[in-house]
């Protein structure tokens, strides 16, 4: 689920907060997505899939973000 919209990462190396409100080191890799402008990472691939299939039942279920969804 990618908007239209990139805001930019910020470097390989910096602190993230995650989906989860938990916080992690970012990698090249790191699972992410854009929702509303704005980008979203994820702790682990599994849970950007779960995200991408249904966004109320992933971690950000509840989230203001996806409120008019």
């Amino acid at each position: 689920m990618e908007d239209a919209v990139q805001p930019t990462h910020p470097p390989v190396g910096s602190l993230v907060k995650t989906a989860c409100k938990g916080v992690m080191q970012l990698e090249e890799d790191t699972p992410h997505t854009v929702l509303r402008g704005q980008r979203i990472y994820f702790c682990l691939p599994e849970c950007l899939v779960t995200f991408d299939q249904n966004p109320s039942t992933s971690c950000l279920a509840g989230d203001p973000l996806l409120e008019s969804e």
